[in-house]
């Protein structure tokens, strides 16, 4: 068989030598697509998993890296879930940055569920000011607020432990069960004291 004269097979390793060019930023897109490879972003955090407060809007610090050949203009996170938008300074490619955000508490999140993924994603503008989506989305996890979690004896326990820590989980536990009959905290720490 003579391969000199395949005109599919000189197509095809045509296709591979251009993607690898591609590949390494030797040759761009003419035709003004965005190639995903030029704008992505690594999390450079541990945490992704936080606790609500019913008091407070939670604040988290995020630290990203743009991981991707290109540079970032106008960048922004974005999640619509909470109607968040929070701008950032300009990425070059290496470069890192740490990006505080707020997530208001919002009961309805947590009527069904302990935990809710809250998902943030990110968008920039290229050379030509053009807008789009960094690949990849943040995922944040946020569990209810203690005192949603547990049930209204865990609360009491809890609460009485608070007050009460030197006489210890059992004790308390045990006291709760055998003298909460509809009482409330101040009600069980004045039986506690006497």
């Amino acid at each position: 068989m003579d391969f000199r004269n395949n005109k599919q097979l000189k197509e095809l390793i045509d296709e591979i030598i251009d993607q690898k060019l591609k590949d390494l930023g030797l040759i761009t897109n003419n035709n003004n697509q965005i190639d995903p490879f030029d704008y992505k972003f690594k999390l450079t955090m541990k945490n992704l998993v936080y606790i609500a407060s019913s008091n407070n809007n939670l604040n988290i610090q995020l630290s990203l890296k743009n991981n991707g050949k290109k540079k970032w203009y106008n960048p922004y996170i974005i999640n619509k879930e909470i109607n968040l938008l929070q701008k950032f300074k300009d990425l070059s490619p290496g470069q890192s940055i740490q990006v505080n955000i707020s997530i208001p508490f919002i009961p309805q999140h947590f009527n069904e569920n302990k935990k809710h993924l809250y998902s943030f994603k990110i968008n920039v503008e290229n050379e030509q000011r053009q807008q789009f989506e960094v690949d990849g989305q943040i995922p944040i996890l946020v569990q209810a607020p203690i005192d949603i979690q547990q049930s209204t004896q865990e609360q009491k326990i809890s609460k009485l432990l608070d007050v009460f820590p030197q006489k210890g989980k059992n004790y308390i536990t045990k006291f709760v069960q055998e003298n909460d009959k509809d009482k409330s905290v101040d009600q069980l720490i004045e039986e506690l004291l006497q």
